[in-house]
């Protein structure tokens, strides 16, 4: 099954989307700043809170 992410920043502007994820593949972070994200996958009104150290 594939499904699409979206990354956004704390104040809600889009940072990153990745188009296709398969299940339990790792989404690469690794350009963005540390601080708190959250993200969001298939659009669900729902997000998950991403820290990246």
């Amino acid at each position: 099954m594939y499904v699409g992410a979206k990354i956004y920043s704390l104040n809600g502007a889009l940072i990153k989307t990745v188009v296709k994820v398969e299940d339990k593949t790792a989404i690469n972070v690794s350009d963005l700043l540390s601080g708190v994200y959250i993200l969001k996958i298939n659009n669900e009104s729902q997000g998950i809170k991403l820290i990246k150290k």
